[in-house]
């Protein structure tokens, strides 16, 4: 970039070739977007359409008068309302426990489905464990909660442990029967 006799803000002829490497980037991400379609949700798909239609005509603004910023404000704005608009990680875990909680669980389970992938689940319901609170505390319950699920994760490795809430636990994998069996056989003694 650069500024005119006016002072005026000026981007060189490199900025050319940046915009054409975003157009091609663009019509890439679009391209995934259509091929992937089932694994997005219409939100994301939604959201990724708009920001780049929005960038693509700040772009073109910006090419044909280049001594605006627009095409700076824009993307700022983007990524902004990008940001605003992701899905936060944290939604899908269960702070008290650190594993994932039924939203995650959800999606998960969402995802093999359009994906045509093949999984075990395994629902665990706990008895007594309002007891377990009432008489001793929820910090002992807490801590045992966190025993049982370091146990399931143990019983049946690589598989994935979710909290459902009420003392329910929910266990998703991808294992071979046999490996699968020999984790259910663990829980069971």
């Amino acid at each position: 970039f650069y500024f005119d006799e006016d002072y005026r803000y000026i981007h060189g002829k490199g900025m050319t070739v940046l915009y054409a490497v975003t157009v091609i980037y663009v019509i890439m991400t679009w391209l995934y977007m259509i091929v992937f379609r089932k694994e997005f949700s219409i939100r994301q798909v939604v959201s990724v359409y708009f920001y780049t239609i929005a960038a693509l005509i700040a772009l073109v603004i910006q090419y044909f008068q280049p001594y605006l910023m627009v095409l700076s404000f824009s993307l700022t704005l983007a990524m902004i309302l990008m940001y605003l608009s992701l899905e936060n990680p944290l939604d899908f875990v269960d702070r008290r426990l650190d594993i994932f909680n039924k939203e995650a669980f959800l999606e998960v389970t969402h995802n093999n489905i359009l994906r045509e992938k093949k999984f075990q689940v395994l629902a665990i319901k706990l008895d007594g464990i309002k007891y377990v609170k009432e008489t001793l505390g929820e910090k002992i319950e807490e801590e045992l909660l966190k025993e049982i699920t370091k146990y399931l994760g143990k019983a049946i490795n690589g598989t994935e442990i979710f909290y459902m809430g009420r003392n329910t636990f929910a266990i998703v994998g991808t294992l071979r029967s046999d490996k699968w069996d020999e984790g259910i056989k663990k829980i069971r003694n």
